[in-house]
């Protein structure tokens, strides 16, 4: 009776740990993404997907009416989503983020025209960078999550472009907590900025500034995890910069530059986003008109770049993409041709394969 009653309780044991160790395979195998737009007949705001351990592609739905918003950031516990509402009056708006999707919680006028990029630091500060305006807003954010103004900088210059009339603010990145930079397509400049405080406010105060080569229209920059290489996306002549930093402070020098096109391409194109793995070995950008994505490897001694190939994006003009949290896919938001398109990366040798697609009308932005 004993011996009966010893196996049943090593069987109920036995069948416990089995439980615990098929545990793993009920976890969350899905990764969420918002997803922004160009609003007009087809597209109402802000849209939520997922995709799976397979690489397959949820069908997205619609999370949060907004127009136009063409940039997306989260602040640091994910609880709150900002965008920029990218029109002619400036706009940035706040929302919650909700189990089944998102909810308002305020928006704010910015002086400045068509906000085209957001950036969060440490959930109290964001800068705005307004493309036809050619200026930066600095916001804070209080403990009831309403935006207040601090400052804005007008930048000045031109180049040789037929686009690069006037200035134009395409991307600021916090360097620091009280160091800006901002790449300015319209001057071929990389604008370096402090923010200082006086008559207790916040104010921003140039401080240098970084010269590209003229007619590149500096778009979109990355860092590596170091921060001592930034890479830079040139749009207007298809190239990625790569700049080392120096002893001094605030002082970068050009590495190399290198083309996002191949050799034997002679139509139109306008590079556009750029991303690291995280692995920080591997480099990815957009070219939108050769439709593709070029891949380089990272030369992890002095973070020079070199062509690895191309990958076709399967659409039209990808605006751009992301690398999931988890490093094993890469989605790319195809603006004209209306839809995201999924690759499954090899993360030994960067290269991708094509795994799903779905529809969405004016995807311009991905953000996980």
């Amino acid at each position: 009776m004993c011996l009966k009653r010893f196996l049943s309780v090593l069987l109920l044991l036995i069948s416990l740990m089995a439980c615990k160790e098929d545990k793993p395979t009920t976890e969350r195998s899905e990764m969420d993404f918002l997803i922004g737009t160009y609003t007009g007949e087809n597209s109402r705001g802000i849209y939520k997907a997922t995709i799976n351990v397979a690489g397959l592609l949820s069908a997205p739905l619609l999370a949060e009416e907004s127009e136009n918003p063409s940039f997306l950031a989260r602040s640091s516990s994910g609880k709150l989503l900002y965008a920029v509402n990218e029109n002619s009056s400036g706009q940035v708006s706040v929302f919650m983020n909700e189990a089944d999707g998102l909810s308002t919680v305020n928006a704010v006028s910015i002086p400045g025209e068509h906000p085209c990029h957001i950036s969060i630091h440490q959930d109290s500060l964001i800068i705005v960078s307004n493309y036809s305006s050619g200026n930066i807003a600095l916001l804070g954010v209080n403990e009831h999550q309403d935006l207040i103004l601090h400052d804005t900088l007008n930048f000045s210059g031109n180049s040789i472009h037929d686009r690069q009339q006037a200035p134009h603010a395409h991307s600021s990145y916090f360097l620091n907590d009280t160091t800006l930079i901002t790449s300015d397509l319209g001057s071929d400049r990389l604008w370096i900025n402090q923010i200082v405080k006086k008559d207790d406010t916040l104010r921003l105060q140039p401080v240098t500034s970084i010269a590209m080569e003229p007619g590149s229209g500096p778009r979109h920059l990355e860092f590596n995890a170091e921060q001592d290489r930034i890479y830079v996306m040139n749009e207007l002549s298809n190239t990625i910069s790569v700049l080392g930093k120096k002893e001094k402070e605030n002082e970068f020098k050009l590495i190399q530059t290198i083309s996002t096109l191949p050799e034997d391409f002679t139509g139109h194109s306008q590079g556009a986003d750029l991303h690291l793995d995280q692995s920080g070995k591997f480099l990815y950008a957009s070219n939108r008109g050769h439709q593709s994505l070029v891949i380089y490897e990272v030369a992890q001694s002095d973070g020079t770049l070199t062509v690895s190939g191309w990958e076709d994006i399967q659409g039209d003009w990808p605006r751009n993409f992301a690398i999931t949290p988890d490093n094993q896919f890469l989605v790319v938001a195809n603006e004209r041709s209306g839809e995201l398109v999924a690759f499954k990366r090899d993360t030994m040798t960067g290269k991708l394969s094509y795994t799903d697609r779905k529809k969405i009308a004016s995807p311009v932005c991905i953000l996980f």
